[in-house]
């Protein structure tokens, strides 16, 4: 039963639609009832909560296609029909979109292995959500997984010189994942079959790669890195100064000047005294 009022504020609890008439009775007793009056009450718009891109993939093929649908809910896990989508890829060498938008893309591979990341960004009443999803782009070669080499660069280095340590592996399923074990310090590991590496002190290290493909296939080599000081002395650094030898050095200097002095002297002729008028001295 609403106020006895022309107007009042009205705040929904509920949801659904509702029929409202007013009845206006004058002084005299007469009654009348207006036109229905329909009320459509919503529940409250809540923002994006989550995204997802199905199917969910860990892997495509490279050279093959998926067909891929983004879905947005919001904070309460409701689906929300009305958000839009952006897509991206990356990298772009690896894998394609057919196109930036929309709630379904298509998206093919290319001919090369390597893992990629696959954004939908939803957006909902001015809120945006990305989702990323990361997969492999897999290439089955046909034969067992090798490793061909594992060499460094230069396998005897100074301290902060650099070297590079490169891994061909071959077969298997691509992509390949490395792992190196034994890197002097200085040197960190990376998952790439190639890694520079600057050690800080000096020694000789067995540096182990371990490569693994796409299937858990694994295969390993070892190699020999040594690391000298490269005769440079330490920044900061002097050699300290034996006064005790320098002394004794000037002593001995001293002592062939005066020995090397008086053998001269007595090498020396007597003087002759000069000759008197007479010729006689």
């Amino acid at each position: 039963m609403g106020p006895n009022a022309t107007a009042f504020a009205c705040t929904p609890t509920g949801t659904g639609e509702f029929e409202i008439r007013v009845g206006v009775t004058d002084r005299d007793g007469n009654f009348v009832t207006s036109l229905p009056l329909f009320l459509n009450v919503t529940a409250a718009a809540l923002p994006i909560g989550s995204v997802t891109i199905m199917p969910v993939l860990a892997n495509l093929s490279a050279g093959s296609g998926a067909n891929l649908t983004a879905h947005a809910f919001d904070t309460a896990g409701h689906a929300l029909s009305g958000a839009t989508f952006a897509w991206t890829v990356t990298p772009t060498d690896l894998a394609a979109l057919n196109a930036s938008s929309g709630a379904s893309v298509s998206l093919t591979a290319g001919a090369r292995a390597g893992e990629i990341a696959l954004t939908a960004k939803a957006t909902y009443a001015g809120t945006s959500v990305p989702k990323t999803d990361n997969l492999a782009i897999t290439k089955a070669t046909g034969s067992p997984l090798a490793l061909v080499s594992f060499v460094a660069q230069s396998s005897s280095i100074a301290v902060g010189a650099t070297t590079t340590l490169t891994t061909v592996a071959s077969g298997g399923t691509q992509p390949y994942a490395y792992a190196y074990s034994g890197l002097p310090n200085g040197c960190g590991g990376a998952n790439a079959a190639n890694l520079s590496c600057t050690p800080l002190g000096d020694g000789t290290s067995v540096v182990t790669v371990i490569v693994t493909d796409w299937r858990g296939a694994a295969v390993h080599a070892n190699l020999t890195l040594t690391v000298t000081s490269g005769g440079r002395s330490t920044p900061g650094s002097a050699t300290p100064v034996d006064w005790e030898i320098v002394g004794a050095g000037i002593a001995l200097v001293a002592v062939a000047v005066l020995v090397g002095f008086l053998l001269a002297r007595r090498r020396r002729p007597p003087a002759v005294p000069p000759a008197g008028p007479d010729g006689t001295g």
